[in-house]
């Protein structure tokens, strides 16, 4: 009797220490589960973002230009479906030509006219030596125009004219009777006027002419000395250039405190 009793209290004992151990096994799983769901603030933004993708500033403001980049390019698109890519090459060209036609047009004299009609004063001959505007002198010395005729400053249609380099005006100039060493109020002659223009032909057909090579200006320079002075400048000029002088060699002054002859345009 005493031995049953004692084997139904040691069946009740190991009973309930096993639903004691379930229920301690249970609680364990259930705060196991509760720990993965309480995941750490960092943790579960990266697990986000894994899933969905970062959203920070930056990367929204990186966004924001792709779409922008985008619709420029879409727009872009556009354009070319509806005008086409070489419409709008050729409006390209036809604006850059415009705008070298107008600079061009800026910086020409104006034609010629075909015939001469009337009288030409002093100031158009002397201006017409410049343009290298033949009719025009041909029309002031037919109508008894003097060659030699000349502005305040004493300069006549030769000095221009050779400064310029035209041949044919003066050609014509010295045929018709233009002293072919007439001095200015700077005593250059057309000879002088040549050789700051650099104009060999020119001084060639001045010599044929009988032009006095040795003549002074109010400098005291020769035709010669124009040229030799040039050279020498210019050869310094090349041989020491000037930081950040233009590489042609006409900018800035020169080390050796003269100035290079240059063309003076006729007044």
């Amino acid at each position: 009797m005493d031995g049953t009793m004692e084997d139904s209290e040691a069946v009740q004992r190991a009973t309930a220490l096993i639903e004691q151990r379930l229920a301690q096994e249970e609680e364990n799983e259930k705060l196991r589960g509760d720990a993965r769901q309480k995941l750490p603030m960092d943790l579960l933004v990266l697990e986000d973002e894994k899933h969905h993708g970062a959203q920070s500033a930056a990367l929204q403001k990186v966004k924001g230009q792709e779409r922008v980049r985008k619709t420029s390019l879409d727009l872009r698109r556009e354009i070319i479906d509806v005008g086409g890519i070489q419409n709008l090459i050729e409006l390209r060209k036809k604006r850059k030509q415009k705008k070298r036609d107008a600079l061009a047009a800026s910086h020409e004299p104006p034609p010629e006219p075909e015939e001469i009609t009337g009288p030409v004063d002093e100031e158009t001959f002397l201006k017409a030596a410049v343009e290298g505007k033949m009719k025009v002198i041909e029309k002031f010395l037919a109508d008894g125009g003097s060659a030699d005729t000349c502005d305040q400053f004493r300069r006549t249609a030769l000095h221009r004219a050779s400064l310029e380099g035209h041949m044919e005006i003066l050609e014509k100039l010295l045929d018709n009777g233009a002293t072919v060493d007439f001095q200015d109020r700077l005593d250059c002659t057309a000879m002088h006027w040549a050789c700051r223009g650099g104009h060999l032909e020119v001084v060639k057909l001045l010599q044929s002419h009988g032009a006095d090579t040795n003549v002074r200006d109010k400098a005291g320079k020769t035709p010669t000395d124009l040229v030799q002075l040039w050279q020498a400048d210019t050869r310094h000029a090349l041989e020491h250039p000037e930081p950040g002088a233009e590489h042609n060699g006409l900018e800035g002054p020169n080390d050796s405190g003269r100035e290079t002859p240059q063309p003076v345009p006729a007044q």
